[in-house]
């Protein structure tokens, strides 16, 4: 297989995100997220703003943003939606960009002639739909609902194809594949997606101009995994670094975080025992601070949560961990970074340390000690060291190609199994970050959008052109 012929697929290399500044500086561009991240939003009305104007400025209002089709033709079916008061009943279509209609060969295509409302990211210049389809761009009314962020979107949360057990295209086509050749695609897969964390890294790190808040904020993110990642996220920006380490002491820092989260411990009663006395201590900082009743709190999912996850101990390493705005930061920066494995031993090595240094102190000012296990240190590698190191130029694909993996899902093995069917022997992937990132990645951008059983899939059709020659 030439696997070079897939590399229109993926996002480029990370030096063609940057474009140079007059004043010498790297402006980081470009849409790093997918247009299944667009059709969630608008599926969801906890992800979908609730103020949104049409392309002539009258209010949108959504009815029912519709069925999600699983076929071909329109995202959305049935819809229904006021534009500027008058009431609109059809289809509904999801686009980045607004061109992309004609670029999709949209128009005089039978199966679109019921779209009433073209949804995309970023607004039009000019006009190119018929006449009767209104448009929506999400971006501003995004950018000004609270809270919102593509981060807190778990793509495999939301309806997509079922596709049948027969082998897939992909799977055909990768039935001919080398081990060692399955394994480059994969990796190369693998490194389009640490490219689009890293460029969403670069954009942050613009936006806040504060190399510290970033990494903090996309490392509390990390702490909270799938089920809290945005909870955990809103904290870190309600309570911003800085103001964290203005705190000297653990309890405050503590009291100041559970606070701002809404995850003071209830109370126990006055009994004099020591889970009294440590609710009290954590509830008088929490007053003082002024964070006690906070009137915005993130909604955490806890059913189902070991006790080791629970938010709580997860806000309880952190407010070890960040003591100090820069420490963490600046002892993970000194490792070396000659191979993956070596710098995520030495990562794994430095979290642990830190933690250990306090375990005796948590233990006596708040009756427990908190731990972050491997694999959640194998996941802030992947999701936030290695793409803030890309994004600065530092981390380059070789060391990519030998970081540690993260733990398996249900999303993995599925994709896994489609590729390379169920009797596969998973230790082609299973150690390594970088393939099971191109699982994921394929996933995300390929298998969860197919419609029509596969037969409008780039991967597949790109696979079947990589055929070595007869």
């Amino acid at each position: 297989m030439e696997v070079s012929k897939l590399d229109s697929l993926w996002l480029p290399d990370i030096g063609a995100v940057f474009v140079a500044e007059p004043d010498g500086g790297l402006l980081a561009h470009g849409w790093h997220w997918t247009e299944r991240h667009l059709q969630c939003v608008w599926a969801d009305n906890k992800l979908r703003p609730a103020q949104m104007r049409s392309g002539s400025g009258e209010e949108v209002a959504v009815a029912d943003p519709g069925r999600w089709n699983l076929e071909a033709g329109p995202d959305f079916l049935d819809a229904v939606v006021t534009v500027g008061g008058k009431t609109m009943r059809g289809d509904v279509e999801i686009h980045i960009r607004p061109s992309d209609w004609a670029a999709h060969h949209h128009t005089g295509d039978p199966r679109y002639a019921n779209v009433v409302l073209h949804v995309t990211w970023f607004p039009a210049t000019s006009a190119s739909l018929p006449g009767h389809i209104a448009t929506v761009a999400l971006r501003e009314a995004a950018a000004s609902s609270p809270g919102f962020s593509f981060d807190a979107i778990d793509l495999s949360a939301y309806p997509h194809a079922v596709l049948p057990e027969t082998p897939r295209p992909c799977g055909e086509a990768l039935a001919e594949a080398t081990k060692a050749e399955a394994q480059a695609i994969l990796e190369s897969a693998g490194l389009s997606r640490l490219r689009r964390k890293a460029l969403q890294m670069a954009l942050r790190l613009q936006e806040t101009g504060s190399r510290n808040q970033v990494f903090y904020e996309e490392f509390m993110r990390a702490l909270g995994y799938k089920a809290n990642a945005g909870a955990m996220r809103a904290v870190a920006e309600q309570v911003p670094l800085d103001r964290l380490c203005a705190e000297d002491d653990f309890v405050s820092r503590y009291a100041m975080l559970l606070g701002s989260a809404g995850l003071l411990p209830q109370q126990i009663g006055d009994d004099g025992g020591e889970d009294a006395r440590i609710f009290r201590k954590l509830w008088d900082a929490a007053w003082k601070l002024g964070v006690a009743d906070a009137p915005s709190r993130p909604v955490w999912r806890i059913s189902g949560v070991r006790p080791a996850n629970h938010p709580r101990q997860r806000l309880a390493a952190a407010a070890v961990l960040f003591a100090t705005p820069g420490r963490l930061l600046l002892e993970l920066s000194k490792l070396p970074r000659r191979s993956g494995k070596e710098w995520a031993d030495g990562v794994h090595r430095v979290v642990s340390q830190i933690m250990e240094e306090s375990a005796d102190f948590m233990a006596g000012s708040i009756g427990t000690t908190a731990r972050i296990g491997r694999q959640r240190i194998n996941t802030i590698i992947i999701n936030v060291l290695l793409p803030l190191y890309m994004a600065e130029g530092i981390a380059d694909a070789e060391m990519c190609r030998s970081i540690p993996a993260e733990a398996m899902n249900e999303q993995i093995k599925e994709t896994a199994y489609r590729l390379f069917g169920r009797d596969h022997n998973p230790a082609m992937y299973s150690t390594n970050g970088l393939r099971m990132q191109g699982i994921i990645e394929v996933c995300n951008v390929f298998c969860l959008s197919t419609k029509s059983l596969c037969s409008d899939c780039a991967f597949a059709q790109a696979l079947s052109n990589t055929a070595r020659p007869e």
